[in-house]
């Protein structure tokens, strides 16, 4: 029993790792979000088309993360015995809320899903940006050929010349 539960602390150690990496690199593609939109704001294409690629290896970076922490989430379900197979293994199904550790794993979590809200949010507001900057057309103003003056002053005029 006791090496089960040593390989039990290790794999839930292994889970709160990649959670943390994953964590970091949301900040990172939030991060690069924001300077996306100060590039849309100043119309910075150049600027734009290195943070799209550098926000594509972060997203590929994410990707695998994730995929490193499916797999320590189903070792982690696969060392509790109590646990019947299931399809796709959850941290509300593996970890109890009463152990300190898993309450760590827990607050991980949910900074990943407001990391994730905030990532959505600011991907909207891009993309909005870069509608608004597509479709609307700034109008040009144009000259006129007489300046309308107020009535007041062409009153002023006439009085003073008359």
């Amino acid at each position: 029993m006791q090496i089960r539960n040593i390989e039990w602390k290790t794999a839930h150690l292994e889970l709160q790792k990649e959670m943390q990496k994953e964590i970091e690199i949301m900040r990172h593609v939030l991060s690069n979000l924001h300077e996306e939109e100060i590039s849309l704001i100043h119309k910075d294409e150049l600027l734009r088309k290195e943070l799209l690629e550098k926000r594509a290896g972060l997203m590929g970076n994410l990707a695998l993360i994730r995929q490193t922490q499916k797999t320590a989430l189903e070792r982690l379900h696969g060392l509790n015995p109590k646990e019947p197979p299931i399809k796709e293994a959850r941290l509300e199904n593996v970890l109890s809320v009463e152990d300190q550790e898993s309450c760590e794993t827990f607050l991980l979590r949910d900074q990943i899903l407001a990391l994730n809200s905030r990532m959505h949010l600011q991907l909207s507001r891009n993309e909005a940006l870069e509608y608004v900057a597509k479709n609307y057309i700034t109008p040009t103003p144009r000259p006129m050929s007489h300046p309308k003056r107020h009535k007041r002053v062409m009153v002023e005029e006439e009085s003073s010349n008359g």
